[in-house]
């Protein structure tokens, strides 16, 4: 399989890559490493800083964030194949705001924010398409975070 084949083929069926042409995504998969970890590790830690952003290829993830008042832990999302993983680090956050549990081992795909961004002032084409992409998933996000809350907040006033 040439390595042309080998981008398209991985990042084709993944939908934050549907409006790429092959050949910006011969470009993305350029900069991309290939990572796995085990069951029971951490991918990333609350806290931490990183400089990386992932798509996971095959696993499952569970994101956790801290309780206040050292009172543990709480899964906030599961992601699985095709989902995002440390996207804010393309925006300048730097520091994780959660933690990345392995629940089944996973590959992935990272990049680093300095290459990624490099790329995009070479190319703003792939850059327009690769930050209106994360727009999607961002406001994504922000929509099931509002659901989430407003359910919370039901529950715990009508209940």
């Amino acid at each position: 399989m040439s390595h042309q084949s080998e981008a398209v083929a991985l990042l084709r069926p993944i939908r934050f890559f549907a409006s790429f042409d092959d050949a910006w995504l011969e470009s993305v998969y350029g900069l991309a490493s290939y990572r796995e970890a085990k069951a029971g590790t951490y991918l990333v830690k609350e806290s931490e800083e990183g400089q990386e952003m992932f798509i996971l290829l095959a696993g499952e993830l569970a994101v956790e964030v801290s309780l206040p008042r050292g009172r543990g832990k709480e899964v906030v999302a599961t992601l699985g194949q095709g989902e995002l993983l440390g996207e804010l680090t393309l925006l300048g956050y730097t520091r994780r705001s959660a933690s990345a549990r392995v629940v089944t081992d996973v590959s992935t795909l990272s990049w680093q924010r300095d290459e990624l961004l490099h790329l995009f002032a070479e190319h703003t084409d792939i850059g327009f398409a690769f930050m209106t992409s994360l727009a999607r998933v961002l406001a994504g996000k922000l929509i099931s975070t509002n659901a989430d809350l407003s359910a919370a907040f039901f529950h715990a006033v009508y209940k």
